[in-house]
């Protein structure tokens, strides 16, 4: 079923694409353009009609909303109040409301030379939320309106869009919205698919985590692993899932088996009390409760919500979240690197792959000499201990086992950790003598290292390959392996590693990297502060994916590990093959050349090794005096980096001779290592003192846009006055509204609200009230947010103090002194700010607490 909305001023054209429906906005006319539905208008008006459809294939009602919205904002309320009216009189009802609303949901839908209308955004989002409809998103061009005016102040829009409410996600989860291209009209038609899936394919195996439940399961597992015994790990697991899967089809849905035993009980307590009849009723109780608490777990597993504790039972929740998950996830469309548009799944799916090859092809077929500033690298003693160069026995491997999360998603043998767990009895000594076969051999049997890339878009209505982010979905039994690496490696980062670099190192945080970035920018803008510097924020495109393996083994070679365990970590990051997941269905099976997993649970440490080495380098030009850096205070350390994984920040004075020897370093260090500068994403800032002249200089060597306080490090703002601290961080109070107002928090009880603030909300501004303190109204503003979704549910729009029954610091209090144990915002950020003040004086990091002290306290103690 398709629908097709067009606000056709000017138009005299004819459509190529043959809707079920269309709406003409202008005309404020619909029409039935293939029979395959009825529409009975409820009311009609110039601006608004609403009916209720019945699509015949399916014999299904539902409510259809055609909108075109009051372009003067004069009739904007009396409009959705009918709306909203009509949506409650029929909200068990699904409902599709489309059209040209003349009204934005976020600022970014606009582009032109004249400023959004915050609070006009704000309105119509409330009344989207009000009527219980979210924005489909759409595929295809960003704006839907244009002025037109091309040769001066052009100005675009998106104005058109397709709207709809939980129920119709349950009947049309693959509905999308395509913008066509803009022909005579000044509005781009619209046109709504309910069905763009792919064409049939067999869905992969997936266990599911309620199996468990069953009586039956651990014998139908047991036997099919044991008849396979001969068979080698893969061939067992890939028997196994057969097995599973035969064995799943013989049993009735859940759903039925709740609607059986529910009619049974109907039935039996309407016959007289008898003992008999009331042992009976019981013992179908429990087995109803035993069925819902399978399909709590079924819907547990796939809405992927940690905060959703054991005891929440509320599958109605977990249903929202598993539909907007997934649709915000589904890809339908796709640009390709050459502009042209992709829209059936098999050529999304080679899109996505010929992007990969590209990225995983290695441009260096050997490691070269190092740079000259690199040459005295001082390789480590080799590392001789015992536990790195062990084996793991059994109860390492079992630990490691108890910490993965049961509800993770599986690899391509579809066995996730809950299933190992399960069964560890009668599979553990297979799955034992696996690992420790590969640390003495050194190869991973055919089939443990195979990969699913999951695609995961970075932002709304992704659609060009470089928008998603790749995360490999491992087999189980490789992540055990890989963990126990990553351990091994783990334990040595902090005797080589400088504190510059803060990412995955035992006892480090990133905060004191935050903290030095702003300390940098703050000293930059300070007019008595007399060094010319500059600051290089450098974005590493793609960093994960381009690292070329020979450099890692160099790496870790530098840091004295010995041969056999290097060749252990080159057999894991050398041997996966990948196949991409799109919308669920797996494509491909090839191999790389280069590049480390997201979702490897060895990659972070390994990047970590890897990208020290441009520290390393650095550090070696410092010695040499090729550079200088830049210091803080009187005693400061120069500083010439600072490292969080791949976030970098370079530093150094503004001449040309520095700027050209960082240069040097950063472009050797990449050509080594595959590293390829984004210098787009990239950003540079000068202290006050720079002139002109070298700024135009240092810029043509590192062709980076100014940094300006829309900038951000680790997702602090870097460029900020203290006084003006409220409204840098102001995106945290955004942050709250955005988790308000989605549609899975409008459905929680008092009981998930509460779980839903400590978990989510509480949670937001932990991270960045570890170095700042905020100011009273800005805390209180958090609190009243917190307050008011407490008490009333989500926060209106202009909506009236809500009655509170208690007061705030009542609710605030422990639980054993009568309170909820929420907290209140303002003891949070003292209490965190004076943990990394603690930090500081006590200098549990000493880089942080040398640059602080020389900065401020270089004549005195703390």
């Amino acid at each position: 079923m398709s629908f097709l909305a067009w606000n056709c001023r000017g138009s005299g054209g004819s459509l190529s694409s043959s809707p079920t429906m269309l709406h003409l906005s202008r005309l404020a006319y619909s029409t039935n353009a293939q029979g395959d539905f009825t529409v009975d208008v409820v009311q009609a008006s110039a601006n608004l009609i609403l009916g209720k459809a019945v699509y015949k294939p399916l014999g299904l009602d539902f409510s259809l909303i055609c909108i075109y919205g009051d372009p003067h904002h004069i009739r904007t309320d009396a409009i959705w109040n009918d709306v909203l009216s009509f949506v409650v009189k029929y909200q068990d009802m699904p409902a599709l409301c489309l059209g040209d609303m003349n009204n934005l949901m976020h600022a970014n839908e606009k582009l032109g030379p004249n400023p959004v209308n915050l609070s006009r955004v704000s309105h119509f989002c409330h009344w989207v939320k009000q009527c219980g409809l979210f924005d489909l998103g759409y595929n295809g061009p960003a704006y839907t309106w244009s002025n037109r005016r091309f040769a001066s102040n052009p100005t675009f829009e998106r104005l058109d869009r397709g709207l709809v409410n939980s129920e119709w996600c349950n009947v049309f989860p693959n509905t999308a919205v395509f913008h066509l291209p803009v022909m005579h009209s000044d509005h781009a038609p619209i046109l709504i698919k309910t069905d763009t899936s792919a064409r049939y394919a067999p869905k992969p195996f997936r266990f599911e985590n309620w199996w468990i439940l069953e009586n039956d399961f651990q014998e139908i597992a047991k036997q099919s692993w044991l008849k396979s015994s001969h068979r080698s790990f893969s061939s067992k697991t890939s028997f196994l899932a057969k097995d599973l899967k035969i064995w799943r089809k013989k049993k009735p849905k859940l759903a039925d088996q709740l609607q059986q035993l529910e009619s049974q009980i109907l039935c039996d307590q309407q016959k007289p009390y008898t003992q008999q009849n009331h042992s009976l009723q019981e013992n179908l109780i429990q087995q109803h409760h035993s069925v819902l608490l399978k399909e709590s777990e079924f819907h547990r597993q796939r809405v992927k919500k940690i905060w959703a504790v054991k005891g929440d039972k509320n599958t109605k929740f977990f249903q929202r979240a598993i539909i907007k998950r997934a649709m915000k996830n589904r890809i339908a469309f796709l640009v390709k690197e050459d502009g042209s548009p992709v829209t059936t799944q098999d050529q999304i799916a080679q899109t996505f792959k010929n992007y990969f090859l590209n990225i995983f092809a290695s441009q260096t077929n050997n490691l070269v000499d190092p740079p000259q500033y690199a040459a005295d690298f001082r390789e480590a003693d080799q590392i001789q201990d015992v536990y790195t160069n062990s084996i793991p026995d059994r109860q390492e491997i079992i630990q490691i086992m108890n910490n993965m999360r049961s509800d993770a998603s599986p690899g391509p043998d579809g066995l996730n950790a809950a299933f190992y767990k399960a069964s560890w009895s009668w599979i553990a000594d297979d799955v034992i003598n696996l690992i420790q076969d590969f640390y003495t051999s050194g190869h991973l049997p055919q089939g443990i290292n195979s990969t699913h890339i999951a695609l995961i878009p970075k932002c709304n209505n992704a659609h060009a390959p470089r928008n998603f982010r790749p995360i490999s979905l491992c087999n189980v039994i490789y992540k055990i392996i890989s963990k126990s690496l990553a351990e091994r490696i783990k334990i040595h980062l902090p005797n080589y590693i400088h504190y510059s670099q803060s990412a995955f190192i035992p006892g480090r945080h990133i905060t004191s990297n935050v903290i030095v970035a702003q300390e940098i920018t703050h000293s930059f803008r300070l007019r008595n502060w007399n060094q010319k510097a500059f600051l290089l924020q450098v974005d590493l495109a793609k960093a994960f994916d381009r690292l070329e393996w020979n450099f890692v083994v160099k790496a870790l070679h530098n840091r004295g590990f010995s041969h056999h365990f290097i060749q252990l970590i080159h057999s894991c990051i050398s041997s996966p093959t990948f196949s991409i997941l799109v919308n669920g269905q797996p494509y491909f099976n090839f191999k790389s050349q280069r590049g480390i997993r997201q979702g490897c649970p060895l990659s972070p440490y390994l990047f970590v090794l890897a990208i020290y080495e441009l520290s390393v380098n650095l550090q070696q030009a410092l010695r040499g005096n090729h550079i200088q850096g830049i210091t803080l205070g009187p005693s400061c350390p120069p500083i010439h980096s600072l490292l969080f994984a791949d976030d970098l920040i370079i530093c150094g004075q503004a001449t040309q001779q520095e700027a050209v020897t960082i240069n040097e370093v950063l472009q050797n260090f990449c050509a080594l290592s595959g590293q390829t500068p984004n210098w787009n994403k990239s950003a540079i800032l000068f202290s006050k003192k720079v002139s002109a002249t070298d700024k135009n200089v240092i810029s043509s060597i590192f062709p980076a846009p100014p940094l300006t306080n829309k900038c951000s490090h680790l997702g602090h703002p870097l460029i900020f006055s203290y006084k003006d601290r409220a409204a840098a961080y102001n995106f945290i109070a955004n942050k709250f509204h955005a988790k308000l107002s989605c549609i899975k928090a409008n459905k929680l009880s008092h009981a998930g609200r509460l779980t839903y603030l400590k978990s989510v909300l509480a949670s937001i501004p932990l991270y960045y009230m570890t170095n700042i303190l905020f100011p009273a109204n800005f805390l209180h503003k958090l609190d009243s947010i917190m307050r008011n979704f407490w008490w009333t549910g989500i926060q209106e729009e202009n909506s009236t103090h809500p009655i509170a029954f208690r007061a705030w610091e009542d609710v605030c209090k422990p639980k054993i002194l009568g309170g909820l144990g929420l907290k209140k915002m303002a003891l949070v950020n003292k209490s965190l700010v004076l943990h990394s003040a603690w930090m500081v004086i006590n200098g549990k990091d000493p880089f942080l607490t040398n640059i602080l002290k020389s900065k401020y306290f270089h004549n005195t103690s703390f």
